[in-house]
């Protein structure tokens, strides 16, 4: 029998809803969908263990775009999530879940694109170090320019039904647009400029009262 296949928020869905709800172990991560684009695959699990929902983006070889475009697809992976651990009452497993890990921001191009245009206009970004002129590292830049309302909200509507709100990114590896990076570069980072545009982020969760 063939896997029933689902058209959700722009995204062909192949989810694990039929599946036993069996309770997660400690190293033992949970399929909740799965999702085929363009260009890319996504997957996403849960882990009891680590309290995190984690998005697995494959690019297709050769793809011309970002898989995920738009925050309004990343706000619909975020939902079919949350209410595939609603099915499977994973949700009220013990402790609430901290983060959802997203991968590499370059996946998210609203994300990547909004990171790069606001360090350009920026003062205290200098496009010709590839630095911060007050020394914070780069991580932190990047967290600090993606906790913005306009990003968060939209998310934390999509995850209020489920008693949760996003409340802020953590990153790590930071990448810098330059002449080292021009396989990596997207197209919206010019390549005589020093920006960032990449990272490893988690999106920070917290139970709403």
């Amino acid at each position: 029998m063939g896997v029933r296949r689902t058209r959700y928020a722009g995204f062909w869905l192949v989810p694990f809803l039929l599946l036993p709800a069996a309770r997660a172990h400690a190293d033992t991560e949970i399929p909740l969908f799965t999702a085929e684009r363009e260009a890319c695959d996504i997957s996403a699990t849960a882990t009891s263990e680590w309290r995190t929902v984690i998005f697995r983006i494959t690019p297709h070889p050769g793809a011309s775009r970002s898989c995920v475009a738009t925050q309004d697809d990343t706000a619909g992976m975020i939902a079919l999530a949350f209410s595939t651990l609603s099915i499977k009452e994973m949700d009220t497993e013990g402790a609430a879940y901290r983060s959802i890990f997203l991968g590499r921001l370059i996946d998210y191009e609203w994300l990547s694109r909004r990171l790069s245009e606001s360090a350009e206009a920026d003062a205290n970004w200098s496009a010709a170090t590839g630095k911060a002129r007050d020394g914070e590292r780069a991580e932190a830049y990047v967290q600090r320019s993606l906790d913005a309302p306009s990003v968060l909200d939209p998310l934390s509507d999509e995850l209020k039904p489920y008693g949760y709100r996003a409340v802020g990114f953590s990153c790590e590896k930071a990448m810098i647009s330059g002449p080292d990076t021009g396989p990596y570069q997207p197209a919206w980072v010019g390549p005589d400029k020093r920006l960032p545009f990449d990272a490893l982020c988690h999106l920070v969760l917290k139970r709403i009262e």
